[in-house]
């Protein structure tokens, strides 16, 4: 069966598919408007679903139209499937494409789910199915989807991390109404959807490994481990540039290696144990790819966002707090070189509070370009990401990270720290001094929304103490006290996407695609 054209344009044919299994089985198999192309392209993304390997999800985008094409595989496929896109992994309020069968017939579909986590159609039917076969492999399902549908019921398909759910079906579903995906225990994925779409930089020739791993570590009974390791390099070893733990532009590396830089690596793992289970061993680590044929550039990794500091804290029973880092354009005039700087790839972090993040480009107090975001940010998926277009920051320029956290489930303050409860600080011994912490300060106050509104207003308006660091974490020469915070006069606005520019151009299909059943044995 053909998929996708290198350019992702459809030919419209009619296709349909039988397929007989020597054991009984259900057969999904459909008759509809399927692609056409000369080859068959693989699809440019893969990613297991679930740990058994049962799942396999590959896509591939169209940034040209905003659609996003999807394949799933499942390698025993019993009466159906169940995928949804949502928030934060939840069976409920979930944009979900089904496959099912009640018996008699097949049916793919659009449908979500309520708070309470039962089916229903949706009205507006936004996944269109492409193709279903079967082999040796599998059963495998071919859609795509809009980036956004503007239906109220679909999930808008965004730069960042998507948690997607799913689960098999084991019996037919006579009726959606008796179908409730709470009731499935279903299981979730993280992934980033949306990628750039140009290919991978080739590696040289001369690329070398070099793997760094904990040795054999016995993780400790307690929540939290910083777990550091040091690994010597080869006496006299000339400069080198790393060019993939990810892919590295063309044009720049990571120096390793040559005169003045250090001769040691040091693997910083952090150990979350919260069950505090014991006897458990860690070999993970990191393998870098290096070559000794120098690229034009050095690359370099800049920190921005905020001190780990108790000064620094988020109230209890908060559904949205925000806290915001800046990098000011006085740091910048600074810091960076003439030409500034260009910004190729990002990893964000926060931990269990955190729910979104947000680093824009500020010139003039104009937000002028987004260098990441992620608005389902889970610290569960801390992944490096490439940009789909680098970020070039000029002297002068600033830039503001800015995070968003829940503490709902928190009765106790959150204070900057290393623990990933960020309560790390409250279980330090007493101080001799009369003087009491700031965590016992936060502590003794009563948090209403009057406190909670204090405590904003003054991270948004006093003065910052700005750390304006330079790799030998030494200060730039320069006043970095009490610092202006950047202020934003115009904020970005994003493009519209399709379906609001052309609002009610092109009917909806509103009912699920039938899908032919052939039951074998």
């Amino acid at each position: 069966m053909r998929l996708l054209s290198r350019d992702l344009r459809l030919q419209d044919i009619s296709l349909m598919y039988l397929t007989i299994l020597a054991t009984v089985v259900v057969l999904l198999v459909a008759s509809y408007q399927a692609p056409m192309a000369e080859n068959r392209v693989p699809l440019a993304f893969h990613v297991p679903l679930d740990p058994a390997g049962q799942l396999e999800l590959s896509w591939n985008i169209s940034y040209p139209t905003q659609e996003v094409y999807l394949e799933v595989r499942v390698k025993d496929l019993q009466h159906g499937l169940v995928l949804g896109l949502t928030d934060r992994g939840e069976p409920t309020n979930a944009d979900l494409v089904l496959l099912w069968n009640d018996g008699h017939k097949s049916y793919f579909g659009d449908a979500w789910s309520d708070n309470e986590g039962r089916v229903l159609l949706d009205s507006q039917q936004d996944y269109q199915l492409l193709d279903t076969h079967q082999s040796t492999e599998g059963f495998f399902l071919l859609f795509r989807r809009p980036f956004s549908t503007c239906d109220p019921h679909d999930y808008v398909i965004e730069e960042g991390t998507v948690h997607i759910i799913y689960a098999i079906l084991e019996q037919p579903i006579r009726s959606l109404q008796d179908l409730n995906i709470s009731r499935l225990q279903p299981g979730v994925q993280r992934v980033l959807l949306l990628r750039p779409d140009t290919p991978s930089p080739p590696l040289p020739r001369d690329v070398r490994s070099l793997e760094v791993l904990a040795p054999d570590v016995i993780i400790p009974t307690q929540e939290t481990t910083y777990w550091c390791h040091i690994y010597e390099l080869p006496p006299n070893m000339p400069k080198n540039h790393i060019v993939m733990p990810f892919y590295y532009p063309a044009d720049a590396g990571l120096p390793m290696g040559g005169e003045g830089s250090s001769r040691f690596l040091r693997l910083e793992v952090h150990y979350h144990n919260p069950l505090l289970i014991s006897g458990r061993r860690d070999s993970s680590g990191i393998r870098l790819w290096f070559s000794p044929s120098l690229r034009r550039f050095d690359a370099g990794i800049m920190e921005l966002g905020l001190v780990y500091t108790p000064i620094m804290a988020i109230p209890p029973n908060q559904r949205s707090f925000h806290l915001s880092g800046y990098c000011t354009e006085k740091c910048t005039q600074t810091a960076f070189p003439a030409g500034g700087i260009h910004i190729f790839a990002s990893q964000l972090h926060t931990h269990l509070a955190g729910l979104a993040v947000r680093t824009v480009l500020v010139r003039g107090g104009r937000e002028l370009e987004i260098v990441q975001e992620d608005k389902h940010f889970s610290t569960h998926y801390q992944t490096i990401r490439v940009l789909k277009k680098m970020v070039t920051v000029e002297p002068g320029d600033a830039l503001i990270t800015k995070c968003k956290f829940n503490t709902e489930d928190r009765k106790k303050v959150t204070v900057g720290g290393f623990g990933i409860m960020e309560e790390m600080f409250q279980g330090r011994e007493s101080c001799s001094c009369p003087q009491t912490s700031v965590e016992e300060q936060f502590a003794s106050l009563s948090w209403d929304s009057f406190s909670t509104e204090v405590l904003n207003s003054l991270y948004i308006t006093a003065p910052i103490s700005m750390h304006c660091n330079q790799s030998t974490a030494q200060l730039f020469p320069g006043d970095w006290e009490k610092q202006k915070i950047p202020r934003v006069t115009a904020e970005l606005q994003r493009a519209p996407y399709p379906c609001e520019v052309n609002r009610g151009a092109a009917p909806h299909q509103d009912k699920p695609t039938e899908v032919r059943a052939d039951i074998s044995g």
